[in-house]
């Protein structure tokens, strides 16, 4: 598989480890869940040809039920094995000092689709409950500058 993304001129990224939460309303239990394991790591890398890594140190899919606790010693042991950039999935909702520790170990890339889905239905919430009936444009404009604000904030904070 690797091979022939590359020969297309992508990049790969896979996932080794199984996040808890919620995407695309399929469901991963608490109890499913499984960490990344550090020693596992260099061998699927090596092995899956991968350009990035995803890991699982504790984020989820979906909202947090609680404060997140990720294990940043897992993430550091995971650093030291592998020679490409670390992603989060399920990184909604991530305070800020976990951001930067997390790049700071490695993470080159976050996904916060939860946030960014929450910007649009809020903003549609709000159009649709104004006493004018809204433009459809205008509806669709306004979700979209909402999800724009939500991308700058990350892009600022990632950086």
């Amino acid at each position: 598989m690797a091979g022939l993304v590359h020969a297309a001129g992508g990049c790969l990224e896979a996932e080794l480890g199984r996040l808890s939460g919620v995407e695309d309303n399929m469901g991963v239990a608490e109890r499913e869940a499984r960490m990344t394991d550090p020693e596992q790591t260099s061998d699927f890398v090596a092995q899956a040809g991968v350009d990035s890594l995803a890991v699982c140190i504790g984020n989820v899919h979906g909202h947090y039920a609680g404060e997140p606790r990720l294990d940043f010693a897992r993430l550091a042991a995971i650093r030291m094995r592998v020679p490409v950039p670390l992603v989060l999935h399920g990184a909604s909702g991530l305070p800020e000092d976990m951001v930067r520790r997390s790049i700071d170990l490695g993470v080159a890339k976050f996904n916060v689709n939860t946030e960014l889905r929450g910007a649009y239905m809020e903003s549609l919430k709000q159009s649709l409950a104004k006493a004018k009936p809204p433009e459809l444009v205008d509806v669709m404009k306004a979700a979209i500058l909402a999800m724009q604000e939500v991308a700058r904030a990350k892009i600022r904070l990632f950086a």
